[in-house]
């Protein structure tokens, strides 16, 4: 939902009143990013190393916050 400049921040109040996000709300963030590593892994796997420093950024994050 934000690769490649996402949506701005009007859409996603609007959005979520509709949709409220999902507990937990202070993962909700963390949530956003996995998916969007899906996205990086698969255009890396398509299309080449471009997308591989947006995935390695988006993995140290939350391997910072959730890792062991």
């Amino acid at each position: 939902m934000k690769m490649f400049g996402g949506f701005g921040s009007a859409f996603f109040e609007a959005y979520h009143r509709i949709v409220p996000k999902t507990e937990p709300v202070e993962e909700y963030e963390d949530r956003v990013r996995l998916y969007e590593l899906y996205h990086h892994l698969n255009h890396h796997a398509i299309f080449g190393a471009g997308y591989r420093s947006g995935a390695v950024s988006i993995m140290q994050k939350l391997l910072k916050k959730y890792g062991d």
